[in-house]
């Protein structure tokens, strides 16, 4: 299974390089995609050198060094919510599918056949995309279309973070009532000898609604298998989540933060902090800090580190 590291907490400055120095490790063993899906004003594109990331993967240019150690390159994408939104709304295309079956030809089609049309209706209430889908679906879709061993994503918040671990039951519901009304129409042509259906249709549907109806479905059924199989690859990855955590939170911090490992159960927890030095060390537990994960400091200068050069070093720290 692919895997899958949702680094979350933090703030974009702290946040961001830490997620690319990880997939800049992660790419010296095998290939990686490294997912921003937090806000891309403040985050991966200024980190990697690269501005504003694309929605679909690009390769990331790496130094000689670490070319050599990597059996598979590093690539980057950016998640949208809008373009996804968009995506949803067209490719289930609830509204459009509801008045050809309201219309008379429509519903005069689906008696024919003997299918419920109360039945078809349910189903289509089902197949809105509800508010809040468009991330998750967005990198459903990214893992759907990436070969790549390792998948890293700078996962913004916690309430993001534990978001983007599956497809919301709600569109899940949805996707899957779409193949329910497959099902019906499969059902409806078993059911009854294929030439009268042919007739009946003939008799009380025009060509046009007919040609169109059957296109419309035959489209959108292809598109939801498809969304339903990335909906599939994101459920059975396996996740772990990179909590990045300041080192000194203060007190009311650390019990924020104590709470966040409570929710999150992060296989590691990244302790940021500034250091005159710039260097980077593995740390003793701070603590405030709860027993379980491990632990590993990384510190800059003043400036959060950007480019691969500097995330080179924080990937050297993560790898040892």
């Amino acid at each position: 299974a692919r895997r899958l590291l949702l680094v979350a907490g933090g703030s974009a400055a702290g946040r961001a390089p830490v997620a690319a120095a990880a997939a800049l490790a992660l790419a010296r063993r095998a290939g990686t995609l490294l997912v921003d899906a937090d806000d891309p004003a403040h985050g991966m594109g200024d980190v990697l050198g690269t501005g504003l990331l694309p929605t679909e993967p690009a390769a990331i240019p790496l130094p000689a060094t670490s070319r050599a150690s990597s059996s598979g390159g590093l690539r980057a994408a950016r998640l949208s919510r809008p373009e996804t939104r968009s995506v949803l709304e067209e490719l289930l295309a609830a509204n459009e599918w509801r008045r050809l079956i309201e219309q008379d030809a429509g519903s005069r089609m689906a008696a024919s056949m003997g299918i419920p049309i109360q039945e078809l209706l349910s189903v289509l209430d089902c197949m809105r995309p509800p508010p809040g889908v468009e991330m998750p679906v967005a990198l459903a879709r990214l893992l759907q279309g990436t070969q790549a061993s390792h998948v890293v994503v700078d996962a913004g918040a916690a309430a993001l973070a534990a978001q983007l671990q599956s497809v919301p039951p709600a569109l899940a519901g949805g996707l899957d009532g779409f193949l329910k009304m497959q099902e019906l129409v499969g059902n409806a042509k078993k059911a009854v000898v294929p030439s009268a259906v042919a007739s009946g249709l003939s008799l009380l549907v025009g060509k046009e609604v007919r040609e169109g109806a059957s296109a419309q479905f035959i489209a959108t059924l292809a598109r939801v298998r498809e969304l339903h199989e990335a909906a599939a690859t994101l459920a059975s990855a396996q996740k772990g989540v990179l909590l990045v955590l300041p080192r000194q939170p203060g007190v009311a911090g650390a019990r924020a933060a104590c709470r966040l490992v409570e929710s999150l159960q992060p296989l590691c927890i990244a302790l940021t902090s500034a250091c005159v030095e710039g260097a980077a060390s593995m740390a003793e537990r701070p603590e405030w800090l709860p027993p379980g994960p491990a632990v590993v400091n990384l510190t800059w200068d003043g400036e959060r580190p950007s480019g691969i050069a500097d995330l080179s070093g924080l990937a050297d720290v993560m790898l040892s």
